[in-house]
């Protein structure tokens, strides 16, 4: 969680590094992106391969968990099941959502997305994981219709918000919310379906 946590931070701070590394910020937000995957991943493989060799060389009845007592495929599937699914998951929903924000940029000419965007945006629902990422969407609408309710109202200003600060933000946010309950004794059944 952890890092997660601190990924998200670097990706809100991505505008700034940028400027004072002189990188494109959307280069800057595909190196991010695509190395939180990889980080990430390993971070799951080391998991998986930790929790194979404490159950081989940790005699029964652990041991009795891997072959020649159970298939190899019990493991592949509990390995899954309880270090993958939830980033595997939420990798293909970040994908989905970065190609359909590029098409979307693509054919109104820049008009939804900065070039830099879709790979914040992607970023946060990776890095929440699954089912966070199905939270994502509404927070970020509800953040949207706040500032611009506020912009509207108290500033006074008319025209089209940008989301470009609310996207790692609301991530965050959510991440935060997620520990808080974890933290404050939230009741099992939805830190289960939470976590």
């Amino acid at each position: 969680m952890l890092i997660v946590f601190l990924i998200l931070i670097l990706g809100l701070l991505t505008p700034r590094l940028a400027g004072r590394l002189a990188v494109p910020v959307e280069k800057m937000g595909k190196w991010i992106f695509y190395g939180a995957i990889v980080a990430i991943f390993s971070v799951q493989w080391y998991s998986a391969w930790q929790q194979y060799s404490l159950w081989k060389y940790g005699g029964p009845p652990a041991s009795y968990l891997l072959p020649p007592y159970q298939p190899i495929s019990y493991f592949y599937l509990y390995a899954y099941m309880q270090f993958f699914n939830k980033f595997v998951i939420s990798c293909f929903a970040a994908f989905l959502i970065l190609i359909a924000a590029k098409i979307l940029n693509y054919y109104f000419k820049k008009r939804f997305f900065e070039d830099e965007e879709p790979y914040f945006s992607a970023l946060s629902v990776f890095l929440l994981g699954q089912p966070l990422w199905l939270f994502y969407a509404p927070a970020i609408l509800g953040s949207a219709v706040l500032a611009s309710v506020y912009n509207q109202y108290f500033r006074k200003k008319r025209g089209r918000l940008s989301l470009y600060y609310l996207w790692t933000p609301a991530g965050i946010f959510l991440l935060l919310l997620v520990m808080a309950l974890k933290a404050y004794g939230a009741p099992a059944n939805l830190l289960f379906w939470l976590l």
